[in-house]
């Protein structure tokens, strides 16, 4: 009769120990798709903020609560090999995740949270290693928005109102044109003209 087998590393284990060959087992050793060394610990924060309003009577009313973005802070260690320089490696990847705050899915050991962004790096040297590091890493939630555009056009419109409606815009996609230079002896030319041309 065989040992309980509680857990996927207890398994991995008990599979090498039957093939009679090493196993090392680590789980969560990438952060955000960087490899590191070990991931010693994960806060998650789940905040809402809950809106007060003053009244005349001094009493204080909350109508409605706003869910603030989910926070995950991972503390990480990164050591080097004889091989490779690891740490410098994944200290270069967390500051360009950083510096480029494009969204990543960080996979944690209790959730996967998509559309999360790098606010905080610190990094802390870990004597006596050359180049070891510890570090605090903070990803924040991305909320996207799909904004809509309500109004009216000039042509579904009639009187004043046409006058200031107006259609819907886009000015990411306005062409940029070259402003043509003119010279204060030019400008001058063509006022005198115009004052010429109206005698």
């Amino acid at each position: 009769m065989g040992l309980p087998i509680n857990s996927v590393t207890d398994r991995i284990t008990m599979f090498a120990a039957n093939q009679m060959a090493p196993a090392i087992v680590r789980r969560g050793t990438v952060v955000a798709g960087i490899n590191v060394s070990v991931k010693e610990s994960e806060t998650h924060q789940y905040q809402a903020q809950m809106t007060s309003l003053a009244l005349e009577s001094g009493s204080v009313v909350s109508d409605h609560v706003i869910l603030q973005p989910e926070k995950v802070a991972v503390t990480i260690g990164v050591t080097n090999t004889a091989q490779n320089s690891a740490a410098l490696s994944a200290f270069d990847l967390f500051v360009e995740m950083w510096n480029t705050r494009e969204p990543v899915e960080l996979v944690t050991e209790h959730a996967i949270y998509p559309d999360m962004v790098l606010t905080n790096f610190q990094p802390v040297h870990a004597a006596p290693y050359k180049g070891a590091f510890t570090a605090n890493c903070i990803f924040q939630k991305v909320h996207y928005v799909e904004l809509q555009q309500v109004g009216k056009t000039a042509g579904k419109t009639k009187g004043v109102a046409a006058k200031t409606a107006t259609g819907p815009v886009n000015a990411g996609q306005v062409e940029a044109t070259a402003k043509e230079s003119s010279s204060v002896a030019s400008q001058a030319y063509d006022s005198f003209k115009r004052w010429w041309d109206n005698l």
